[in-house]
């Protein structure tokens, strides 16, 4: 069985048999080699081992080893050198797996989808069934970004009575005001409605006769 001891005392063999080791340390390795056969036994052989080196030289390998020498050396650092360099790759691609797998593993935070504001719903007319009854009406729905377009105009036309009536009054104004009469196309112009009067086409078939008299009667400001 190996014991603390029995490492120690296998690094302090070399030294000891070499004559290289401290007193009191040599003291302890002779006292656990007396208790221990297995480090015994061990110093024997690495005794063995000195004692041949120095009664025996190593034979000469001759010229041939030695003008191969440097090449096999730098062939050999060379190959220590892409070891270690495929070490290297290896760490390297085993820490990026090990990131990738992380990253995969990682909870994701989703991200709630933006929300759109929207506008109030415009409810459609319910249309109107055969039996009478009429379906529930779909609500549009009409977006912050694009207002509805406003409902169109539904101003009431006046008749040609009416218009005939404030357009009297207003010649009146003009002829109490002292405004000349050439001046009443003018103000024509300015009170025409924007749409065409009720009875208006029937105005297109009168004959000259009665179209200019019907000028003139406008144009009476003494009327």
């Amino acid at each position: 069985m190996t014991t603390p001891g029995c490492r120690k005392a296998r690094d302090w063999a070399a030294q000891a048999l070499s004559g290289e080791m401290e007193p009191e340390a040599r003291r302890e390795l002779d006292s656990h080699v007396r208790a221990c056969p297995v480090c015994a036994a061990e110093e024997e052989n690495i005794r063995r081992a000195l004692s041949l080196l120095k009664t025996e030289d190593p034979p000469d390998p001759g010229a041939p080893y030695w003008s191969s020498f440097g090449g096999r050396l730098r062939t050999r650092i060379a190959a220590s050198e892409r070891r270690r360099r495929t070490l290297r790759l290896a760490a390297l691609a085993a820490a990026a797996v090990l990131v990738a797998a992380l990253a995969l593993l990682r909870p994701r935070h989703e991200v709630p989808p933006r929300q759109i504001a929207e506008g109030p719903a415009v409810e459609r007319a319910a249309p109107v069934t055969g039996e009478g009854q009429s379906s529930p009406p779909a609500p549009e729905e009409v977006t912050a970004s694009h207002p509805a377009a406003p409902p169109p105009s539904t101003a009431r036309v006046p008749s040609v009575a009416e218009a005939e009536a404030h357009l009297d009054a207003l010649l009146r104004q003009a002829a109490s005001e002292g405004q000349a009469p050439r001046d009443l196309e003018v103000i024509l112009d300015e009170v025409a409605p924007a749409q065409p009067l009720e009875g208006a086409d029937a105005l297109g078939q009168l004959s000259p006769d009665d179209d200019h008299s019907l000028s003139e009667d406008l144009l009476d400001t003494q009327g």
